[in-house]
């Protein structure tokens, strides 16, 4: 019978302390007494968190004013109902619910708030961004006093409970790609982890997320990433595990590559993509002509509709890979069809307008009118054959106007006479009317409600750098679609328009450029080919498109600048070379190689950096062909004005890469040009040291420091006298931050027998324990080395224990980081920790050390220091069990007497007594 709550507000607090403890002493009691009784049978469904982190809140002294205030937190029954409690109670019940190490408390109160809030009333791919789930994240978040992964859990195991594990699984799936999916990603780790750990395996997942239901949509379906990502935990390959999956579904490789194909836009694009690489990789093996594929794909089967087959890609990518042209085998069988001129235009119109395979119909248009013109085909017989006089005042419509007028304008002087000439076409159409229509490209109708769609949405509202990424702009991108029924390329120059009449040609230039290497790039690339075409329409030099960008106003940083790729994309279709006209502007802004080698440099993990690595290779040829030597382009780089900074100058890789390319050995040289600076060593080992810091240089310094280290030992230069040479005798108690420390130590491995003898000695020699003690925190490498020095002094860990004044920090012992330190040693010393554990207990008492880990437990320490406190408390229980003949209630009796905490600690131990906190969410 349950406790009625107004019975739980008029209690004195001893006697709920009283209470809770009998009730679990009863429990233990229960288990002893009946040794069949297993301790897996008390375990709830709980997480590996939630049961070995629990503690109760007393919440004595709660009160209304608290914000965390519950009615049912404060007092315990009156003495008067302790009886009653007793007796009505299901002891064996609650006591499981003891032993499990739940929170029943906060579970409860973050199952119910999820239940109060209502949070699953948006529709479920929304839920995860609304007001009301973040609201609840917070609270849960609160409950467990911002431990994360708690409170993550909990509200795992609540949505578990109401929705149930495979719906739940689906529900995560469809969402993790929509907004709010930075917890959607934490939840469904939380779900892999618990299948793994409850040995789910990979068919089972699979039908759990009714991927087996998808069908030829298998590849576009947001749960398959789930999956993917189960299967990659499993430590299986998942591409080899799809295989069989769809080999058992009797899908051959023509559907399997539609399937691929269709995927392309879609949330497991990547995962497609390497799929097909898996399926070319076995046409390969298997030596597959292109025939063989094209007929495996059944491309033999398609007539008119060839170009626009989704599967045609793989095909033309295979014959690619085989060192064979795709478009000239593709010509040769559409002829074998018997597909005449006509027929052929029409199919290349509607290709590139198709969203997959637009750009096989962009590239092949230019070989079919290259066979045009080699078959001496004129404009006026061209229109004919390709029977656009039978299409009358809907000629504009056709797919084949775009063909024939491209024909006109790469082979015809005068094209728009041969167009006005077309004496049917000037009867049958109001010319003037069409005429702007062709020349707006777009259809005012359509157009105008596109542009008021913007306008409405708000599109521009985020930041315009998000803005092609932003849930309203993909609103209007589907708006757009459909009003031109799904025709993308007009559905892009409408919005183009709307855009350019919003912003203005020149804004709009740059806010695409900002955006193309962000988010939703795929669309910017898109509008941004309209906008190279509109440029090159209307005439625009390369001259004027670099100040539209406002690339002149970049100065040295040019390189970096995203509006640069779009500049060298114009310059491109302008068929000009970029490099070329960039490096007339780089002279005519006076920047000499210097300069420029250094922006080459500066930009190299930036997003223009495959276009700065062709310049810098093309600045090397210049050298080249003016017959520079190296000392000539030391000088002509500036680096002869280097000193001290040589080896972390960006432009140096220029230089070393130059000479590597005449055939010289560019380290052997630098080490000259260093002597000749009249460096010491200390200063080049320095200048090294650095140089293995720096982002640009680290790999000149990782190969320089061992030509460094041969010289010295040519010279006979020994680890004492070195180091005395290399000055670090001058670094004080900054010496294992010194950048020279390690080439120093890398001298003494590579060239001494017992080099940390002599490290040690050296340490001896100028620092006392005192000082080393303050010293070992200072790095890892510090720590590393002060500790192994003294275990090869035989210092005892009592010592170690005083050298880090452990001694002196009372019960705060368990918040200095020294004591990880010490922990360290005496690992080192005895790896199962006993030692720590006796020197620990003899200083505090073993009451005083068993509520100090328990408190520490709890407290806001790392994982690796938690473990530390486990592991001693740990020692500490089997020691209590030891020392009771392992009856459990004694040792309970005695935690509990030392607090509540303790007494949960221990009930967690004994029902995880190997890894009593610690393990991967479940």
């Amino acid at each position: 019978m349950p406790i009625p709550s107004k019975c739980m507000r008029k209690v004195h607090p001893g006697i709920l302390l009283a209470t809770v403890a009998l009730l679990m002493s009863i429990g233990l009691a229960l288990e002893t007494s009946n040794p069949k009784t297993s301790i897996s049978t008390t375990r709830l469904e709980t997480s590996g968190e939630e049961s070995n982190r629990n503690q109760y809140n007393r919440r004595l002294r709660t009160t209304t004013a608290d914000d965390d205030y519950d009615s049912e937190d404060r007092g315990a029954p009156g003495s008067a109902k302790v009886e009653e409690l007793v007796k009505k109670s299901n002891l064996q019940k609650l006591g499981e619910s003891i032993k499990s190490g739940f929170k029943p408390d906060k579970q409860e109160k973050v199952t119910k708030h999820f239940k109060t809030l209502k949070v699953d009333q948006p529709e479920k791919s929304k839920m995860f961004s609304s007001r009301l789930f973040h609201e609840w994240i917070r609270y849960a978040r609160k409950k467990y006093k911002n431990d994360w992964l708690e409170a993550d859990a909990a509200m795992f195991k609540s949505m578990a409970e109401y929705y149930g594990d495979d719906v739940l699984a689906r529900i995560l799936a469809d969402a993790k790609h929509s907004s709010g999916s930075w917890i959607v990603t934490r939840l469904e780790k939380i779900q892999l982890s618990k299948w793994k750990d409850i040995g789910k395996d990979a068919d089972e997942v699979y039908k759990i997320l009714q991927l087996d239901a998808e069908g030829e949509k298998l590849l576009q379906s947001p749960a398959l990433g789930t999956w993917v990502s189960y299967v990659s935990k499993l430590g299986k390959n998942p591409i080899d595990e799809l295989q069989v999956k769809l080999s058992a579904q009797k899908y051959d490789d023509a559907v399997v590559a539609k399937m691929i194909a269709l995927s392309r836009y879609d949330v497991n694009s990547d995962f497609a993509a390497d799929l097909g690489r898996s399926l070319q990789k076995k046409w390969k093996d298997s030596d597959n002509t292109e025939s063989g594929v094209f007929h495996l794909l059944k491309l033999d089967d398609e007539k008119t509709g060839l170009l626009t087959n989704p599967v045609l890609e793989f095909w033309m990518r295979y014959v690619d890979s085989l060192g064979k042209d795709p478009y000239k085998l593709l010509l040769l069988a559409i002829n074998r069809k018997g597909i005449n001129d006509a027929g052929l235009a029409r199919m290349v119109g509607l290709a590139q307008k198709d969203r997959n395979n637009y750009w096989i119909g962009t590239n092949f248009e230019s070989r079919v009118l290259d066979k045009w013109k080699q078959d001496g085909k004129s404009g006026n017989k061209l229109f004919t054959m390709l029977e656009l006089d039978k299409e009358g005042d809907k000629v504009f419509d056709s797919p084949v106007w775009k063909i024939w007028t491209s024909y006109l304008n790469k082979n015809e002087q005068e094209p728009n006479k041969i167009i006005y000439s077309v004496e049917e076409l000037v009867k049958k159409s109001n010319l003037q009317k069409l005429g702007e229509s062709i020349k707006s490209g777009f259809k005012p109708d359509k157009q105008e409600k596109v542009t008021k769609h913007f306008k409405t949405l708000k599109v521009d509202q985020p930041e315009k750098s998000k803005m092609f990424s932003s849930r309203l702009f993909h609103e209007w991108i589907r708006y757009a679609r459909k009003k031109y029924k799904n025709d993308w390329l007009e559905a892009d120059a409408a919005m183009f328009k709307s855009m350019a009449e919003y912003y203005g040609d020149d804004v709009l230039a740059r806010i695409l450029a900002d955006a193309k290497h962000s988010s939703g790039s795929w669309i910017v690339t898109r509008l941004e080919k309209i906008q190279l075409s509109k440029w090159k329409d209307i005439g625009k030099d390369a001259d004027e498109v670099y100040k539209i960008l406002q690339l002149d106003a970049e100065g040295e940083k040019l390189l970096q600048s995203p509006a640069l790729g779009t500049w060298v994309s114009y310059v491109s279709k302008l068929g000009k070379n970029p490099i070329d006209e960039l490096q007339v502007k780089l002279s005519a802004q006076k920047y000499d190689d210097a300069v420029v080698a250094k922006m080459i440099a500066l930009s190299r993990y930036d997003v223009n950096s495959d276009f700065a690595a062709d310049l810098g290779r093309s600045l090397q040829k210049k050298w080249k062909d003016s017959d520079n030597t190296e000392s000539g382009v030391f000088h002509l780089l500036k680096l002869d004005d280097e000193k001290t900074g040589l080896l972390t100058n960006p432009v140096l890789e220029f230089w070393m890469r130059y000479v590597d390319s005449l055939g010289k050995d560019p380290y052997k040289l630098l080490l000259l040009a260093i002597n000749r600076k009249g460096i010491n060593d200390a200063g080049l080992a320095r200048m090294v040291g650095l140089a293995q810091k720096d982002r640009n240089n680290y790999w000149i310094g990782t190969n320089f420091e061992s030509r460094v280290l041969d010289k010295w030992k040519q010279d006979g230069k020994s680890g004492n006298k070195l180091f005395t040479m290399l000055e670090l005798d001058k670094e004080g108690d900054k010496v294992f931050d010194s950048p020279v420390w390690k080439i120093w130590t890398s001298y003494l491995n590579k060239n001494e027998q017992e080099p940390n003898k002599i490290i040690y000695s050296v340490l001896r020699d100028r620092f006392d324990d005192s000082k080393l003690a303050t010293l070992v925190s200072s790095s890892k490498e510090a720590e590393n080395t002060v500790l192994n020095l003294w275990k090869t002094d035989g210092k005892t860990i009592n010592q170690v224990f005083n050298l880090l004044k452990l001694d002196k920090t009372g019960d705060e012992i368990f918040e200095r980081s020294a004591f990880s330190i010490w922990m360290a040693y005496v690992h080192k010393l005895n790896p199962d920790g006993l030692d720590a554990f006796t020197l620990l207990e003899k200083r505090y008492g073993s009451k005083k050390l068993a509520a100090m880990l328990s408190r520490s437990l709890r407290g806001k320490h790392s994982a690796d220091t938690k473990q530390l406190f486990s592991k001693l408390q740990e020692l500490q229980f089997k020691k209590w069990m030891g020392e009771n003949n392992n009856n459990p209630t004694a040792v309970h009796s005695k935690a509990e007497s030392i607090g509540i905490a303790v007494a949960i600690d221990f009930q967690s131990y004994r029902i995880r007594p190997h890894h009593p906190y610690y393990m991967d969410v479940f």
